[in-house]
């Protein structure tokens, strides 16, 4: 039978790695919360490519048929478009 101080010592080892590997996890899950966060502020000031070139397709000619093409023509970023449109169709269809 070993000493009793000796089965305390191993104790406190075992102890001891448990809370290392703990704080270990507890570091790597807040370094990737951190990139994470740092990646989205990356991401929050970009357009998307397809979006950019409508904007600057629409600052060049603001016809409301070049509107409305651009629009058929971008499905994924109709939603942008159909608030764009409605505020348009507001300012234009008032009537004295």
């Amino acid at each position: 039978m070993p000493r009793k101080t000796t089965v305390d010592r191993l104790i406190r080892g075992r102890i001891k790695q448990g809370n290392e590997t703990k704080r270990n996890k507890k570091e790597v899950r807040v370094k990737r919360a951190e990139k994470a966060v740092e990646a989205r502020k990356l991401r929050s000031g970009r357009t998307s490519f397809t979006q950019a070139i409508i904007e600057q397709k629409m600052k060049e000619s603001s016809t409301q048929t070049t509107i409305n093409n651009l629009i058929d023509a971008s499905y994924c970023i109709g939603r942008y478009f159909s608030r764009f449109r409605s505020r348009y169709y507001r300012k234009t269809t008032r009537t004295a």
